[in-house]
């Protein structure tokens, strides 16, 4: 949600195709099958951190 700590995927700078992404969900849900019994948001959500994972932050130092 807008309060989360980070985001859960982050798109690329060039957005993809409708066509890419239609092609990338079918080839995630086959492979991923374990998620057939979820709610269609979950699974979409699933597939956009599996295809678009934000990049990683360093890890910040903690005050002493």
């Amino acid at each position: 949600g807008r309060h989360a700590v980070r985001p859960m995927f982050c798109m690329p700078e060039q957005a993809p195709t409708l066509d890419r992404v239609s092609a990338d969900f079918v080839s995630w849900a086959a492979a991923n099958q374990q998620y057939a019994g979820v709610r269609a948001a979950e699974g979409v959500l699933r597939f956009a951190a599996a295809t678009y994972p934000c990049p990683q932050q360093p890890a910040r130092a903690r005050p002493r």
